[in-house]
């Protein structure tokens, strides 16, 4: 009592798997009290719903619904209740301190006080302190120190000392040795027929080393082979790396890359260059920053082995899944060329599932008794092939002529199916409006409960 009311949801798929969804934060509320739900992503399908500041204040004992309402990749789902108990808080009974700073006071008595007083008898006094910047050079003495005049006396030394005082310089390089040095030739250097190295200690197979292993990152002249190299390579090769798991399996993997952005190689390809996978390549389905995992949307062959070196080539390309995604979520109206496969599609559904071409339109809202839309529920003009799922608003438009029309509504799951609607149309859009009740709970619980 008295704290957040906090509401843990899980969104499981069909398979068991945790989803990413939305939850709806104008929707989702406490019945019957006023607060606004601000939500915290726990983990992919893992969401908590916090209400602060609840209002009327819930009292000890008070039992509560949260309605739940969220979609998952823009698919609603059916509103759901969590139930929710308000305890007391807990109140400790021992000898807990009443002292009061602002108004009670401690008495003790003198030799109490005396006793609690710190000894500093020792401490200097303001006076010493004071005396310490009063040093007089002509009158006070420092000891252990020695007044010394100026040295006069020149100071003289035999000849075999100043020989012997002499540095060694028969080692050091002559000026004639030195000027010899710029008098190299170039037959010392090349061998003219062959134009191989053959003198200052450097082979073909080192300079061809050194070649191959310097690094592109310096190479950034305009117009420079080693710039068109380093820009080849950038643009065909992301990174290089191995695989670092002793428990690899053929679709999942810990890498050594150095990258901790979640999906950062997402859709990119991923090609073995050593090991029993030489050559194989796949699409990258996710890239996981924190643990360095790359999780391929089909598997290799086998399991690539700890210490196997791959590249990610600096490409982008869709899985399967996005690619059919991408053609059946396509708006069919945009194939209009006669012949196509698409306008085949499209002439097959124009009719049902369409709202018709009459001149008003009919705007039909499904809601339910608290007044809260409801998304996907199917309604029927009778006597028609007109029929029309219902959006995020809870609203799906007919065009209809004069005349009158029956509609039917086929509700969502947890609703029970309502009367048709008698629709009357003259001169003028009209609208048209369906309250669902819910389906009566079990009796085995007084509250409906999601678990």
């Amino acid at each position: 009592m008295g704290d957040d009311i906090k509401i843990v949801v899980n969104v499981i798929d069909s398979t068991g798997a945790h989803a990413a969804a939305t939850i709806n934060t104008t929707t989702t509320r406490l019945n019957g009290f006023s607060a606004a739900p601000t939500v915290n992503t726990i983990a992919t399908g893992i969401y908590e719903i916090v209400f602060a500041s609840v209002t009327p204040a819930p009292s000890e004992g008070d039992r509560l619904i949260c309605k739940v309402n969220g979609d998952i990749s823009g698919t609603a789902w059916t509103e759901y209740g969590v139930p929710v108990i308000i305890k007391a808080d807990e109140r400790g009974t021992d000898n807990a301190s009443t002292f009061d700073a602002s108004t009670d006071t401690v008495t003790t008595d003198t030799a109490s006080r005396d006793a609690s007083k710190a000894d500093v008898s020792l401490l200097a006094t303001a006076a010493s302190i004071a005396a310490l910047n009063d040093f007089d050079p002509a009158t006070d003495t420092v000891a252990n120190v020695t007044t010394v005049g100026s040295v006069t006396s020149d100071v003289t030394t035999d000849a075999a000392s100043r020989t012997a005082s002499q540095a060694d310089v028969s080692a050091l390089a002559t000026a004639a040795s030195i000027a010899a040095l710029d008098d190299i030739s170039a037959a010392d250097v090349w061998t003219y027929s062959t134009r191989t190295i053959t003198s200052g200690g450097i082979t073909q197979s080192e300079v061809a080393d050194a070649v191959w292993n310097a690094s592109l990152s310096g190479y950034n002249s305009g117009g420079s082979t080693g710039k068109a190299l380093k820009q080849i390579k950038e643009g065909v090769i992301s990174t290089d790396g191995s695989v670092d798991d002793t428990s690899a399996t053929s679709t999942t993997f810990v890498s050594n890359l150095s990258e901790s952005t979640d999906g950062f190689y997402h859709d990119k390809v991923i090609v073995f260059i050593s090991g029993d996978l030489l050559g194989q390549a796949r699409h990258i389905e996710t890239y996981v920053g924190s643990t360095k995992s790359i999780t391929v949307s089909q598997g290799f062959t086998a399991a690539p082995s700890d210490g196997d070196k791959f590249l990610i080539l600096a490409t982008h390309e869709h899985s399967l899944n996005e690619i059919s995604e991408a053609v059946w979520s396509d708006t069919h109206s945009s194939y209009t060329t006669d012949g196509t496969f698409g306008y085949y599609l499209d002439a097959q559904v124009s009719s049902a599932g369409a709202g018709g071409s009459g001149l008003y339109q009919v705007t039909v809202t499904v809601q339910n008794e608290d007044g809260d839309v409801l998304q996907g529920a199917r309604v029927n003009v009778d006597g028609t092939t007109l029929t029309l799922v219902t959006d995020s608003s809870g609203q799906c438009v007919f065009n209809l002529d004069s005349g009158v029309y029956t509609l039917h509504v086929s509700p969502p799951a947890g609703y029970q199916t309502p009367t048709g609607n008698v629709l009357t149309i003259t001169s003028s859009d009209v609208s048209s409006t369906f309250t669902l009740e819910a389906t009566a709970p079990s009796s085995d619980c007084d509250v409906p409960w999601v678990g």
